[in-house]
């Protein structure tokens, strides 16, 4: 497993975020802040509505999908 910091703006932040997505079955409006701290371990705030993202994950999670 590896452990990968991505940050918005790099191709593959899209790729995570659209597999975290599918992952959650969510479907609404993303929104995006500045502090990483609050995003921990890769799990999101989701209350079916809106979910918020941070400009940087720190990504600690085994995702095939993206073939790193």
């Amino acid at each position: 497993m590896r452990s990968l910091a991505v940050v918005d703006g790099d191709p593959i932040f899209k790729k995570i975020v659209e597999i975290m997505l599918n992952k959650l079955h969510f479907s609404g409006k993303i929104n995006f802040y500045d502090d990483a701290l609050a995003f921990l371990n890769a799990s999101t705030v989701c209350d079916g509505q809106q979910l918020w993202l941070p400009d940087i994950i720190l990504l600690d999670l085994h995702l095939p999908e993206l073939d790193l």
